[in-house]
Order: C-alpha cells, then structure tokens, then sequence
C-alpha cells in the first residue's frame, strides 16, 4: 500500500510540478488514503474520504487507542486551525 501511493504520489508531483496532491478514497481506498495522509501529512493538500469504513466508537481499535494517547491541547488546536475535528475525540 504504502509503496503504491507513493509511487502515484512521485508520479503526479514530477508530472504537475506540484508538491502537494489531493487524495480521493473510496471505501477501503479511503482507510487506504486516511493512513497514508496520516504518515506523510506534508504530501497532502486535501483529503477526501467517501464511505471509509472505520468506525472510531470502537475503543478496542487500533486507531482509537492511538487517539486516546493525542493531548486534549492537540485536539483543540487542530479544530481551531482545520475546523474539522469533532468535538470528544
């Protein structure tokens, strides 16, 4: 996975002479995407998801138990600065 996007991601950056790209993902290319944004956030410079399928109530996930480890003051900063993060994360 990893491998894959980013090679797309070289490929798009050379080509259009940008150093940012927007990432669509759909479904499982969605939790696809989410994770590579998640590891390379310079890359990215919109992120759209449709139907990813992960459910961040389910506290046994991997990903929630990371969230849970993020300080409160990073939470409310990264809404204060995207506005998109809902609130209790």
């Amino acid at each position: 996975m990893n491998g894959d996007l980013a090679n797309a991601y070289r490929t798009i950056q050379e080509r259009e002479a940008v150093t940012q790209v927007t990432l669509l993902g759909y479904c499982f290319g969605g939790l696809l995407t989410t994770l590579y944004a998640a590891l390379y956030p310079s890359h990215i410079k919109n992120l759209v998801n449709l139907t990813l399928p992960l459910d961040m109530s389910v506290r046994e996930h991997p990903t929630q138990e990371s969230m849970s480890k993020i300080p409160a003051k990073t939470i409310e900063l990264m809404t204060t600065v995207y506005g998109n993060c809902r609130p209790g994360l």
